[in-house]
């Protein structure tokens, strides 16, 4: 056995590789924060205490902000480099040249790669930090220079599974990271994109009645109380005639392509908050769990940092000097995506007098081709496949990063996106660290004009609140929810809103303020600017606010069990639709008829012990799918599930019997809702297994944390995480997010709560966090995946930021002297 063992990691990891893992397996190097040690760090103006809580999370006390931010550099760097550099290659696009090609989230490396450059990530965190100012670039560049020390330190074990050395951290790398969650949270385009290529293949009218462009009802965290406006058009006038379209066919090597638009850091999140009385403690709390892919190591860096005028815990993304989302001992807050929507679709027409161009009122705009070079790993070696991607003056080409969607025959189609001031976040973000009150939060965040997030706040005064950050691009003469011509100047950004201009509110009368990426405020209200149509849909924050209510006084304990709630909305507006089709079960099998009971009896808790969600999701994705697929080329179907919010269209589908979606184009028959889901009902339950006692939305609706090596099977129990059955769906509060499109596995859990997190602004300095993972990247370490208990069952473990408690029970202490 040992024989084949060693053979299998020559295989795996050639020459010195297999070594290396096998060294590591024998006596592992990585970093001991039990340890209590000393160590010189270049650089340091004066001594750098970091104690190490039991958790191992790091709580860095420097005397002023330049050794705070290389102390800040030193320990991610320390317990996170190559998630650091995995960070930076997503967003650069560079991924390929560490592992070669291979499956990546929805796509490949090389898809996802090329994606990357297309959006031209790298060339704008470049340009941002050129506008950094001298102060922030000192912070940035101690940032980097506390990385680089650690990694020379300590080198992770995955550069020595590949035979590479790492390359040094630099400053704009960490915009880069700033930019890569910019845009994971800017998702809209995908919804005009559905749209777009609904409109290709069946028209208008029919792309109207199967994905609608109007807001959805329900779930607003502002109330409004002004006469609605009219909103403007979906699909502007200037485009009548164009749909549907005469297409090729699509290239059969595109048929089986993956969408490159699941990214694999892509966010959702939940975030609320209740005033002072509606607690025990008679002092507003605040909740957050932000909702990113599940990785090994997590995707959230857990860190506390004091310095003079400055204390705050918290966590940010790998790569970033400051915390993101936390609390000091004045204010808490959370984050959650605001669905903004920052980005329009541009269909191009070619200019017929000037080759090269395209039309356009503002002038000249060329149509511009450049050459991508994806270095691609093979071994010791490097592939290297060049891609051209096209631009023209409003953006790059959706075409050429979506080739299966747009066959010959389509229209050119741009991507507007503009993100500036990013090298504000450094600043801003550091200036949020020391808010001291709601009011602060809301002046501060406002000056992020390319961070489109919601901000749940709670102060130590008593007051709650919830604030937008970000600028909008205005759209008088649009919905912004269907691509627009570029030939057309009236539909160029020309003004943009941003703080008080946008939807906020402070102290509802209520006590409640709540944010899960739903519409900020209805988009036809005269009280604030429209920044979006498009949302996820209510489900999560109808939840949140029913359970905030429901509870006369709150605590540590009933937040939790809000945080871990699982009861599906989504499963109470449809259910009741799919037993109007599936009658009293006349026909039906025994296991049928087991199955239509279950569904009858159903409380709506999708707990994975339990067979009803299984039933109901099962039969729901075989409706869904057999209802689009005669509507849509198979990549674009692929598309369609795998984008984030189809089930906002989908849901409202199952309301009609004879909703047109349902009837399928291909035969002469007149198909209905009823024709539909009893045939999928069959397929389901036939696809459970023949024990009715046996079946759990467990055995579909899994979750595993895997590293970003985990498939290489002699690494498994190295670098991965346990398998756990899922509870939970796609908007419950607990969000266990699944991608239809995925026929292998459906329903695996793909992205959800990275971190939960519960401050009570009574008694700051003990709150309560946990992360889906742990805080060390390093595998093998206690710290590499010793929260994922308390995450999985639903507990926290403390979140303390009393340096002298701190000291009292220290787990390990690290002193960085110059």
């Amino acid at each position: 056995m040992k024989k084949l063992v060693l053979l299998a990691l020559a295989l795996l990891f050639p020459g010195c590789a297999a070594t290396s893992l096998l060294g590591y397996k024998l006596a592992p190097d990585f970093p001991d924060d039990g340890a209590k040690e000393s160590l010189a760090l270049n650089g340091l103006q004066a001594k750098v205490t970091v104690l190490f809580d039991a958790q191992g999370v790091p709580h860095v006390e420097a005397q002023n902000l330049l050794d705070l931010a290389r102390a800040s550099g030193f320990v991610q760097g320390r317990a996170r480099f190559f998630q650091m550099d995995l960070m930076r290659r997503l967003a650069r696009g560079r991924v390929s040249e560490i592992v070669g090609e291979q499956p990546l989230a929805a796509a490949t490396t090389v898809e996802y790669d090329k994606a990357m450059r297309g959006w031209r990530i790298e060339a704008r965190a470049t340009k941002s930090y050129q506008l950094l100012d001298a102060e922030q670039k000192a912070l940035a560049v101690a940032f980097s220079e506390g990385v680089n020390a650690a990694v020379a330190k300590w080198k992770p074990l995955e550069y020595r599974l590949v035979g590479i050395e790492p390359e040094p951290w630099r400053p704009e790398d960490c915009l880069a990271v700033g930019l890569l969650n910019v845009w994971s949270i800017t998702h809209n385009y995908q919804q005009e994109a559905t749209r777009l290529i609904l409109a290709m293949s069946v028209g208008v009218d029919r792309m109207n009645a199967i994905y609608p462009a109007d807001p959805l009802a329900g779930g607003r965290t502002v109330a409004t109380t002004g006469a609605p406006l009219p909103l403007p058009p979906n699909v502007v006038s200037e485009l009548d005639g164009l749909f549907p379209m005469k297409l090729a066919s699509v290239d059969p090597a595109l048929i089986g392509r993956a969408t490159i638009d699941v990214l694999p850091v892509a966010g959702a999140s939940n975030s609320w908050a209740v005033n002072g009385e509606r607690t025990v403690s008679g002092k507003p709390m605040v909740a957050n769990d932000p909702h990113l892919s599940h990785l090994v190591p997590g995707i959230l860096v857990q860190l506390h940092l004091k310095a003079p005028g400055l204390d705050v815990i918290g966590v940010t993304v790998p790569g970033f000097p400051w915390v993101l989302g936390g609390h000091n001992a004045n204010v808490a807050w959370g984050m959650t995506s605001t669905m903004t929507d920052v980005v329009d679709l541009v269909i191009e027409k070619e200019d017929p007098a000037r080759p090269g161009f395209v039309l356009h009122e503002g002038g000249a705009c060329a149509l511009t081709t450049r050459e991508e070079i994806i270095r691609v790993r093979e071994g010791s070696e490097f592939l290297e496949k060049k891609l051209p991607l096209r631009e023209t003056c409003n953006g790059p080409l959706y075409n050429d990063l979506h080739p299966e969607l747009f066959p010959p025959g389509s229209p050119l189609v741009a991507i507007r996106w503009r993100v500036d001031g990013v090298e504000r976040s450094f600043a801003v973000i550091l200036e949020l660290d020391r808010a001291t009150s709601v009011e602060d939060v809301g002046r501060i965040v406002a000056k992020l004009p390319s961070t489109w997030n919601t901000w749940t706040v709670g102060d130590a005064s008593g007051h709650i609140a919830s604030f937008p950050s970000g600028d909008v691009p205005l759209r008088p003469n649009h919905r912004g929810t269907f691509p627009v011509p570029g030939w057309v100047g009236k539909y160029e950004w020309t003004d943009f809103a941003s703080g008080e201009r946008m939807p906020h509110v402070i102290d509802p009368v209520d006590g409640v303020v709540a944010h899960a990426n739903n519409l900020m405020a209805d988009p036809a209200s005269p009280d604030f600017v429209r920044i979006q149509v498009d949302s996820a849909p209510p489900f999560r924050v109808e939840r949140i606010v029913a359970l905030a209510k429901a509870t006369p006084k709150h605590d540590l304990a009933s937040f939790k069990r809000m945080l871990v709630d699982t009861y599906s909305l989504r499963a109470k507006a449809v259910v009741p639709r799919m037993l109007e089709s599936l009658g009293d079960g006349a026909g039906f099998s025994k296991n049928e008829q087991a199955a239509l009971a279950l569904l009858r009896a159903w409380d709506f808790d999708a707990k994975s012990d339990r067979p009803e969600a299984a039933i109901f999701f099962t039969t729901y994705q075989r409706a869904v799918i057999a209802a689009i697929s005669d509507e849509l080329p198979a990549p674009a179907v692929k598309f369609f599930l795998g984008q984030r919010y189809s089930t906002n269209t989908s849901d409202l589908w199952f309301e009609r019997d004879d909703h047109p979606v349902w009837d399928d184009r291909t035969t002469p028959a007149v198909e209905t809702r009823r024709d539909v889901v009893r045939a999928a009902f069959t397929q389901a339950v036939g696809s459970l297994g023949e024990d009715v006692a046996s079946w759990r939305w467990g055995t579909l609706h899994w979750h595993r944390p895997m590293h970003a090596f985990g498939a290489r099977g002699v690494l498994d129990s190295l670098v991965n995480l346990p398998k756990m059955e899922a509870a939970g769906e796609l908007d419950s509060i607990w969000k266990t997010h699944f991608d239809f499109g995925n026929a292998a596995a459906p329903f695996k859990v793909v992205a959800g709560p990275v971190l939960r997190s519960v401050v009570d602004m009574a008694d700051p300095k003990r709150a309560w966090w946990v992360v889906d993972t742990g805080a060390s990247g390093w595998p093998g370490s206690p710290h590499y995946g010793d929260q994922y208990e308390a995450w999985r069952t639903g507990e926290l473990v403390p979140m303390l930021m009393d340096f002298e408690a701190l000291r009292s029970g220290v787990h390990g202490a690290l002193t960085l002297t110059p």
